[in-house]
């Protein structure tokens, strides 16, 4: 069934909210809602995350919430990209989960600007989705293992929607590629989704080009 312009344009907003929480997370230690200028202060002296792998990420989580709104599945999310943390934390924290765990990283300016500081720095979070990201079961800094982690879920739980978003550079791993060749696999209920940053694309191209008429 066709979106609605109103489903669309809620879906766009909270994507593009996510997305800035991904940015706030990667680049500020201050001034969360830029609400004065951005000064050199504002911004971490050390930068980690991919912004690259980020947006695909929290679109595919701003949809999948919506399938499990309109159908009441049962669904779990495996990011398998490598630093591609802060989209799961954004829109973990977008969507109120991550202040039921971490009260003191509350849904305000003051919570805002601690969720923002305490990305990949020491004492904070992770770059990657990890242990103490809320839902995960997946260390996305181990790259080759969403599958691995994706059909352990599906043959467990029969009755779950598993997507599995597979890295570019975790495509390349001996662990994928035997994940994804096992005898059996397609008997199982896994989404696996591919996330290709542009870099990815612009190789795959190079290498195609010379093959085409």
């Amino acid at each position: 069934m066709p979106l609605s312009r109103e489903q669309i344009e809620n879906i766009d907003a909270y994507w593009r909210a996510a997305n800035y929480l991904t940015v706030g997370q990667i680049y500020l230690q201050d001034n969360p809602l830029l609400r004065e200028a951005l000064r050199p202060e504002h911004i971490k002296p050390r930068l980690l995350g991919h912004w690259g792998t980020s947006p695909g990420l929290s679109f595919i989580y701003a949809h999948l919430n919506r399938l499990i709104q309109e159908t009441d599945a049962d669904v779990i999310y495996l990011a398998g990209p490598g630093h591609g943390g802060p989209a799961i934390v954004a829109n973990v924290y977008l969507e109120g989960t991550y202040s039921e765990v971490y009260p003191e990283v509350s849904r305000d300016l003051a919570g805002l600007r601690r969720l923002f500081r305490q990305f990949s720095t020491p004492g904070g979070v992770p770059s990657h989705v990890s242990v103490p990201t809320p839902g995960s079961i997946h260390e996305g800094g181990e790259l080759g293992y969403v599958l691995v982690h994706a059909f352990g879920a599906a043959f467990d739980n029969p009755g779950l929607l598993v997507a599995a978003v597979i890295g570019d550079d975790e495509a390349e791993t001996g662990p994928l590629n035997n994940s994804a060749i096992r005898r059996g696999a397609r008997r199982t209920c896994v989404v696996n989704l591919g996330a290709l940053e542009r870099r990815a694309v612009t190789r795959l191209e190079e290498v195609l080009a010379p093959r085409r008429p």
